[in-house]
């Protein structure tokens, strides 16, 4: 988790900001932010820190192309992650600069001399505490994701989160196609006004534990059911995992579940997926892990790999894996990856020619069906 400079565009000082060089840069991590208006002294070096922030009029260096290149030098050693200009002094770069600036992946960014400093400073530091929050409470979420607490230091975890928690939980996990910190601001404010739901920036995603006391069947759903709306509202385009209700105690459990819920899907799937309905992923996660279980997925799966590998592009892998998220169904296969149906059975047929001599099942589909469910999880937890 952090703030990057592509982020703080998001921010109402920058609506009317443009990028005047560095576009490429916009993924720098910005750490502090700080205002300069004078020119470059080496007794300066020692305020330089990693992944500042500076902003500037350029006064200084409105008539001196050596000055610019001098101070964004100094910027790029100290490993600033860019610069935002007023238009007061200078409206455009020199060519040069903007030049050394795209080369060096150093964004640049011009807003109006109207937007005061402070606003500009106190907009960036409050998304940095932000995110050092969202950090802190994110170790604490991995830390009952580990399962290695007692019930004590989970219930004082739990209790730091939010002391209203109820004795049950459902745990909603949201990956949007486009995150935008806009979107999940309003998402995050929304939810919390409830005060037994608690809701955090995680991973790429958002999540949400949703804490009730016994209830009927009907009832949870009705609160999952407002969680999800609150998401669409805001999120066009989202994957949404819903785990089992557990516990609040299982609530590391409950995370595991509805992670696992967004990272096994497949592309044939509902963009909204419980846990309760994934089927044998539920039994596979149990033994994750287990050598059996690698030697399995192994033995299938690796002498596809082995032939993509030698073949470069044939792509049998993500072929058959299609081919099975599409019900087996060549026609629906041929659409998804925009290839011709010959393509596919071609392609079909040659893993199976592949598998004859290890696989004794006579629906050897069925195998590849489970070695990729066990691929998907091997995958979720190395993203996890």
């Amino acid at each position: 988790m952090s703030v990057t400079v592509k982020d703080i565009l998001a921010l109402s000082p920058f609506h009317k900001a443009q990028i005047i060089a560095g576009a490429n840069g916009m993924d720098n991590v910005i750490k502090r932010v700080s205002f300069s208006d004078s020119p470059y002294y080496e007794s300066d070096d020692f305020i330089l820190k990693d992944g500042i922030f500076c902003i500037s009029s350029f006064y200084f260096a409105k008539q001196s192309v050596a000055d610019m290149y001098e101070f964004i030098k100094r910027e790029l050693k100290s490993n600033a992650s860019g610069l935002c200009l007023t238009n007061e002094h200078i409206s455009v770069l020199p060519d040069e600069i903007r030049n050394y600036c795209d080369q060096n992946q150093f964004p640049v960014i011009m807003v109006d001399n109207y937007v005061p400093y402070a606003d500009i400073i106190s907009g960036i530091m409050e998304l940095i505490i932000i995110d050092q929050q969202n950090t802190l409470i994110e170790n604490k979420i991995d830390a009952l994701v580990r399962g290695q607490l007692d019930n004590t230091q989970t219930a004082k975890i739990l209790s730091e989160l939010n002391p209203h928690f109820q004795s049950q939980l459902t745990v909603i996990y949201c990956t949007p196609s486009i995150k935008s910190i806009k979107s999940s601001s309003a998402i995050l404010s929304i939810l919390k006004r409830n005060m037994f739901i608690s809701a955090f920036e995680y991973k790429s995603g958002l999540l949400i534990l949703v804490s009730y006391k016994e209830s009927t069947i009907q009832s949870i759903q009705e609160k999952i059911d407002y969680v999800i709306e609150t998401i669409i509202n805001y999120y066009e385009e989202s994957v949404i995992g819903i785990s089992s209700n557990n516990n609040i105690l299982e609530c590391g459990q409950a995370v595991n579940q509805a992670l696992t819920a967004v990272n096994v899907r497949d592309s044939k799937n509902s963009n909204i997926i419980y846990y309760d309905k994934l089927g044998l992923v539920r039994l596979l996660t149990l033994f994750s892990g287990h050598k059996e279980l690698e030697k399995f997925h192994n033995d299938i799966l690796g002498p596809i790999f082995e032939y993509d590998k030698k073949t470069n592009q044939s792509n049998l892998f993500e072929t058959i894996m299609s081919y099975i998220e599409n019900g087996r169904d060549y026609k629906k296969t041929a659409s998804a990856l925009f290839l011709h149906e010959n393509t596919i059975r071609y392609r079909v047929g040659k893993v199976q020619e592949l598998l004859e001599s290890i696989s004794t099942n006579v629906d050897i589909l069925e195998d590849i069906s489970i070695a990729i469910k066990i691929y998907k999880l091997r995958k979720a937890e190395r993203t996890d």
